[in-house]
């Protein structure tokens, strides 16, 4: 097997304890020819002394810290751009690779040099204040080829892709990757600073490039959700507020149609009814189940502004059929 540099890419800010999970993660990678890239966003506790240290104990780890806070998603950009590695894996300063995740991708993309980045499962944990973690769920797709055209015109079935589980080229990378959404709504912050959505517009965009990416079932990225979380707020938004749950969706409809209005128009008149649907069965519940408080009207308003007369009338046609589909799914979760 070809031994290509891997730039494993770690944006750091304010994680002292759980970084050493992750650091550890990467120096355990049974394919060795790695560098770990780290990033710190202007930390203000002891996460610089951590990783030092680190950086002391293995040549391979590389730390870099900005002089003010750049925020999520740009901080993602400079560890690109810091890289030196022909292939990227971005790792969050809280997660963790199981210890072949790099080698098997190496394999795939050894095997099929056209292909345009590799996935694989999430094994999601649970941190819990007292320090120790447990499994929440896990998410994986059978390993095998996903056609690009498949993938673009049935984004209402699996497999999503899961990009933070994703080895990428970073040519591919740095040449499609952003920082926002172009939009006049003010999302600019969810986008830029809280990520929301910028990790799937990116790897969409790169995979319009090529015919097909690859899943592997056998590796899997492990990632960390923290008890004790602010259920508040999420991206500048209040859960419990129903407008601001259709905000939420409007974010990811903006997103996605950037994509579809660019790189396959064929598809964006489809996807705007899905998500139209899908945005009419959540608020239905919201109300029916009392889950969320105010008034979604205006919400709704601004949701649908641009949509065509076509684009609304089978977003409500669709819309029973997506209610019965929640249900449906309650009914089997039980």
């Amino acid at each position: 097997m070809k031994n290509p540099l891997v730039s494993i890419c770690i944006p750091a800010y304010n994680r002292p304890e759980l970084i050493k999970r992750s650091l550890d993660s990467c120096l355990r990678q049974t394919y060795t020819n790695i560098e770990v890239v780290v990033v710190d966003d202007a930390s203000t506790d002891s996460t610089p002394d951590v990783i030092k240290a680190y950086v002391a104990r293995d040549p391979r780890i590389k730390y870099y810290r900005n002089e003010k806070n750049l925020g999520m998603v740009p901080n993602w950009g400079r560890t690109f751009e810091l890289a030196t590695g022909e292939y990227i894996q971005h790792l969050g300063s809280d997660d963790r690779l199981t210890d072949d995740f790099i080698e098997e991708k190496m394999r795939v993309f050894e095997k099929y040099p056209d292909v345009a980045f590799v996935g694989a499962g999430i094994r999601t944990y649970l941190a819990k204040p007292d320090g120790t973690f447990s499994i929440l769920n896990e998410t994986k797709y059978p390993t095998g080829r996903y056609e690009a055209s498949y993938l673009f015109g049935n984004f209402y079935r699996k497999p999503a892709i899961v990009c933070t589980a994703c080895t990428v080229r970073r040519r591919d990378i740095l040449k499609h990757f952003m920082d926002t959404i172009p939009n006049t709504w003010g999302y600019d912050n969810a986008y830029r600073r809280g990520g929301k959505i910028m990790d799937v517009v990116i790897f969409l965009n790169i995979l319009a490039d090529y015919r097909f990416m690859y899943y592997l079932d056998n590796v899997f990225y492990e990632s960390t959700e923290h008890q004790g979380n602010s259920v508040k707020m999420f991206f500048g938004l209040t859960r419990g507020v129903i407008g601001d749950h259709i905000k939420f969706n409007h974010m990811d409809q903006m997103g996605f149609s950037y994509f579809y209005t660019n790189y396959a128009p064929q598809y964006l008149s489809r996807y705007r009814i899905f998500m139209g649907s899908n945005t009419l069965a959540g608020t239905f519940f919201d109300l029916l189940l009392k889950r969320a408080s105010g008034s979604p009207w205006r919400a709704l308003r601004d949701f649908f502004g641009d949509y065509s007369f076509k684009e609304r009338f089978f977003s409500f046609v669709i819309f029973p059929l997506c209610v019965f589909q929640r249900v449906g799914e309650w009914i089997l979760r039980k």
